[in-house]
């Protein structure tokens, strides 16, 4: 049996070929001491905006594919800030992940304000621009606590 945290923030505890590897990008996108964020529509907590990369595509046209679809917000891709693997149950649909998700800062290209462009379905929500200062670990999904605290220490 392999543990893993639900979307809701609950442990469970699942059979191992209960889950599939899943590789994912997400941006940190920070301007003027902002940081873009989507709110993960089942358990209200912010998270980055990404998501799963599709075959055939790098991690970073995932990044600037997801954000474009998830906030309306094209961006580039810059450096790298780590790879965090987590152990993912995702009750709605009853699937579990060994998640890789990997992080990279970006620069928006486009000042739009964020929007919506996904549909009802989809996890990510409420695109916006939130101040760093006004962050702390809780406010996100539980297991990403050393990006929200590396974060909060950005420059």
């Amino acid at each position: 049996m392999i543990e893993a945290t639900s979307i809701n923030e609950n442990i469970v505890k699942l059979p191992k070929e209960t889950f599939r590897i899943r590789v994912s990008g997400y941006g940190i996108v920070i301007k003027d001491n902002k940081i873009l964020l989507v709110v993960n529509r089942t358990s209200g907590k912010y998270f980055f905006p990404g998501g799963e990369v599709e075959v055939g595509e790098t991690v970073k046209q995932a990044i600037v594919r997801e954000t474009m679809e998830e906030c309306g917000i094209k961006v580039e891709v810059g450096e790298f800030l780590k790879v965090k693997e987590n152990f993912f149950y995702y009750d709605p649909t009853n699937e579990a992940f060994q998640n890789y998700g990997i992080f990279h800062y970006c620069q928006p290209i486009s000042d739009n304000p964020p929007e919506v462009t996904q549909t009802e379905y989809d996890e990510a929500s409420e695109p916006q621009w939130v101040e760093l200062s006004s962050l702390k670990p809780t406010d996100f999904q539980k297991g990403f606590e050393d990006i929200v605290e590396e974060l909060l220490n950005y420059e």
